[in-house]
């Protein structure tokens, strides 16, 4: 049975709609932080892999190895990860920027619509 159905079984049109946007709302919201938690730990993980590879002793090597070496490191400096848009890593940093963003827009429509409704 869906549960949906369960949550706003008997409850009045406006509030069904209020429900229905404040579930999908947090559904995208929780979406969008899956993302982000996946882009961090890829970034998280790129980051551990070039400071591994950099402590090792590769300088110790012949000079074909370094240079492999040198060619991964600075390769890998690349941003790596899931990225939105052009520039945008998926991130806690994205997220956080997301979420602060969303709460100015809101309180704006909500400011906005009080003075709509006054001015009535």
């Amino acid at each position: 049975m869906n549960c949906y159905f369960l949550v706003t079984a008997g409850v009045s049109q406006y509030w069904n709609r209020s429900v229905q946007r404040f579930v999908g709302f947090f559904a995208a919201l929780f979406y969008f932080s899956f993302f982000c938690r996946i882009g961090n730990n890829l970034l998280t993980l790129g980051e551990e892999f070039r400071n591994g590879l950099y402590n090792t002793k590769w300088y110790e090597y012949d000079i074909k190895c370094q240079k492999m070496v040198l060619l991964i490191l600075t390769t890998s400096k690349l941003r790596d990860g899931i990225t939105f848009g052009i520039r945008s890593a998926a991130s806690y940093e994205l997220l956080l920027t997301v979420l602060k963003a969303s709460y100015t827009y809101l309180n704006l429509l909500l400011k906005s619509r009080k003075k709509i409704i006054e001015s009535r």
